[in-house]
């Protein structure tokens, strides 16, 4: 940017380009050795600083910035889990008990499909030539559960419990475990109360006939957590008149596959009521809900 000089000898006026400044020479006029002073140009210091003088900076805000988003993100994300939790957990308890119904409702059609190829249920256990339990009924229905294979490897000539019979403990049918039920397990809920006037009495058989009190008013197999047996036992829940517990896992509710083949779900029945769904010619009135 030019800037105005004077001489100081003989006060000529003139306009120098600052690239001159500082530099020296005669003048014009009287021709006296001049220098052109700096006056106006900032100094290189000053220039310096105004060049490399970065902006300032507001990292530190966006820090701020971003570190509260991500606080108030965990904190919506920790509300929504305290919502959804209790919610997800509602649906998979939902869920594990219709599995279990259905598990109910498989059972109760091989047992109508046993019953019209033998004209009875199987009856709760097959005993040997002494009376004694040798299989389970659990074991007559696998070929009407889809487990054909299986039944063809299962000895009868020998007891459930044989070694060769032990090595299928393995195997046993989905249909059989509860949902609730670790995989692996070789024990099931799924069980018959076994007594006299019963549908299941021994190795007695029994058929649709027989149901005096009619199929839909009397119970065929129970979801028992506390009285789980071994898949291939022949011995299940024998009646007991002081009490026996027949809740199932899913909060102690009585799970009862009726002889219809419709599953109940009761929050509870008496010993009383449970005997008189249990028994097929006792003409009891029963109060199962549907």
């Amino acid at each position: 940017m030019p800037i105005d000089f004077t001489c100081p000898y003989c006060g000529l006026q003139s306009r120098v380009a600052d690239q001159y400044v500082g530099q020296s020479g005669p003048c014009a006029r009287c021709g006296n050795t001049i220098t052109v002073p700096g006056t106006g140009r900032p100094s290189s210091a000053a220039a310096t600083a105004a060049v490399v003088e970065p902006p300032r900076s507001n990292t530190a805000l966006v820090i701020v910035i971003v570190a509260v988003a991500c606080l108030s993100l965990l904190c919506v994300i920790g509300m929504l889990a305290a919502l959804l939790i209790p919610a997800l957990n509602a649906a998979r308890t939902a869920a594990m008990q219709q599995n279990c119904v259905n598990n109910m409702k498989r059972i109760g059609l091989a047992m109508h499909a046993y019953a019209a190829d033998y004209g009875t249920f199987p009856p709760a256990f097959v005993a040997d030539e002494k009376g004694q339990p040798m299989h389970s009924w659990r074991v007559l229905l696998l070929p009407y559960l889809g487990e054909e294979m299986l039944y063809q490897q299962y000895r009868f000539d020998e007891p459930w419990n044989s070694p060769a019979n032990t090595a299928l403990a393995f195997m046993m049918p989905d249909v059989y475990r509860c949902p609730e039920t670790p995989a692996g397990f070789d024990e099931t809920s799924y069980v018959v109360v076994d007594g006299p006037g019963f549908l299941f009495d021994g190795n007695t058989c029994h058929g649709f006939a027989d149901i005096i009190d009619g199929p839909s008013d009397t119970v065929m197999v129970v979801d028992s957590a506390a009285n789980r047996v071994h898949w291939m036992s022949p011995l299940d829940v024998p009646w007991d008149a002081t009490g026996i517990d027949v809740g199932s896992i899913h909060g102690g509710e009585l799970h009862a596959l009726m002889a219809d083949a419709t599953v109940v779900v009761h929050d509870g029945l008496s010993e009383q009521e449970l005997e008189a769904a249990l028994t097929i010619g006792g003409r009891e009135p029963i109060s199962i809900a549907r």
